[in-house]
């Protein structure tokens, strides 16, 4: 049976164009900036730009803290159990754990009464004290939704244990790398001792989509899993200059009125 050329031709491009539709877009590429900083106080919650969101990752007894001017709304974790889902999702940002048999994990009592954390103001104590995270140190994707293409957006996290004891961090440490062209390490605990702080990191990219993708994995595979404590997301596309011509009507405007007033003055 002979086929129609024409009909070849159209089907061929049919195919061409789903199987375009159904690739997976790849994120724009994080420049980190100046890597992992040590956490020092208020003053590490960038405050560049426009705030898109921030949330506080942890179990449903996180609350809503503001540290710097900047409030993070909770993102609730399940509660750590053998049936926790393996996706969370609060608005455009969903996390999911990619390993088949990984799931969602929410983290407490990562604070301390003790050492550096202490001299920390109350409520980034707060923030740092919780986290969500995985129970297993494959991947976990989060992807922000609602992007402009084309807006420059800087995307902050943090990675904080102070609680770190060794019982606890033999099968649990959460020193976490994260990446999307560029990878950045943070050290969940930067002393390994209880009171010691961890680690944030700014990275800035240009939407090339609307949604961003972020993995984040333990360091050390086997041995790390990851978690975050907060996040956000901030908006820093430069705004445009006036056009010259702007320049000049404006001027034009303010001479004249200028000249009006003279006028005014002098037939007083």
């Amino acid at each position: 049976m002979k086929i129609n050329k024409r009909v070849s031709i159209q089907l061929a491009a049919v195919t061409i164009a789903v199987g375009l539709t159904t690739a997976t877009v790849q994120a724009a590429t994080i420049d980190w900036g100046s890597g992992a900083q040590n956490i020092t106080g208020d003053s590490d919650v960038s405050t560049a730009g426009t705030l898109v969101d921030a949330f506080a990752l942890g179990d449903s007894d996180i609350s809503a803290p503001t540290v710097n001017g900047v409030t993070f709304v909770p993102f609730v974790f399940p509660d750590p159990s053998y049936s926790n889902p393996n996706t969370a999702t609060s608005g455009n940002y969903n996390f999911t754990e990619n390993e088949v048999n990984g799931l969602l994990a929410a983290y407490s009592g990562l604070g301390t009464g003790s050492g550096a954390f202490t001299s920390l103001s109350a409520s980034y104590q707060n923030l740092l004290a919780y986290g969500g995270g995985s129970t297993t140190s494959d991947t976990l994707a989060l992807t922000m939704g609602g992007l402009t293409i084309g807006q420059t957006y800087e995307f902050e996290w943090w990675n904080n244990n102070s609680s770190f004891s060794e019982s606890f961090n033999e099968y649990y440490n959460l020193n976490t790398t994260g990446s999307a062209g560029n990878a950045v390490s943070l050290d969940s605990n930067d002393g390994s001792n209880a009171g010691t702080l961890g680690q944030f990191a700014i990275g800035t990219f240009t939407a090339d989509a609307t949604s961003q993708e972020i993995d984040f994995n333990g360091i050390t595979a086997g041995a790390d899993d990851p978690m975050l404590n907060a996040f956000q997301l901030r908006d820093t596309t430069p705004t445009p200059a006036p056009e010259p011509s702007t320049l000049a009507l404006a001027a034009m405007g303010g001479l004249s009125l200028l000249r009006f007033r003279r006028r005014q003055h002098s037939t007083r």
